[in-house]
């Protein structure tokens, strides 16, 4: 299991009111040939999303915007075949899985769990890192459902917590097919789309 450092990419978790102090703080780091081939790589990820987004005009729900994301990124990363969303409720201290979008494996619908039970999200909701499991095969010492799940049906995996200010509002997975495929330049990619979740959850919770 592959956790977050202060290596060049500077991954931090995202928060629902600094995503763009967060980026620049990426920025920072990275050396200027990086830095331009990151602002390609999300304005062509971006035009990704919207085009998806353009051919589902009338999706209303969270679950339908997130499936026109994640038709976008696949455009650029079709490994990943599942995105889902998962909100923490701190009255309860439950996590739900809010929206998915699955095209291989299962799709885990109305997955919850004590966020005290499942200790490697509760360690990065405590330290506001990132994780990437390079081969899911190390879950299936586990005996949470999620983790037999994942280690059932993909091989790799990210996972990345939402911040709203210091409230933990929930977490964002990605899942793909081959194992090892979260490389920095993979994760790089992700970030706009990581963003861009992090909206629709902020909209769901609080809409206008």
């Amino acid at each position: 299991e592959r956790k977050t450092s202060s290596r060049g990419l500077a991954r931090n978790a995202l928060n629902l009111n600094a995503s763009t102090k967060c980026g620049q703080a990426k920025c920072m780091h990275l050396t200027m040939s990086t830095f331009a081939t990151s602002l390609l790589a999300r304005s062509t990820a971006f035009g990704r999303m919207l085009e998806a987004m353009n051919a589902r005009p009338n999706s209303s729900s969270i679950e339908e915007k997130l499936r026109s994301l994640h038709e976008g990124l696949r455009a650029d990363l079709p490994d990943i075949v599942r995105v889902a969303l998962a909100v923490y409720d701190q009255k309860t201290d439950t996590l739900k899985t809010y929206a998915n979008s699955t095209t291989a494996g299962d799709r885990m619908v109305r997955h919850e769990a004590k966020l005290s039970d499942v200790p490697s999200l509760k360690e990065l909701a405590l330290t506001g890192s990132e994780r990437i499991i390079d081969d899911t095969e190390i879950l299936k010492a586990l005996e949470t459902r999620h983790s037999q799940t994942v280690a059932a049906n993909w091989g790799s995996s990210y996972t990345r917590p939402i911040f709203d200010g210091a409230r933990l509002r929930g977490f964002v997975f990605f899942d793909a097919l081959s194992k090892g495929y979260f490389t920095d330049a993979v994760v790089l990619h992700l970030t706009v789309y990581v963003e861009f979740v992090s909206l629709l959850l902020a909209s769901a919770l609080f809409p206008a």
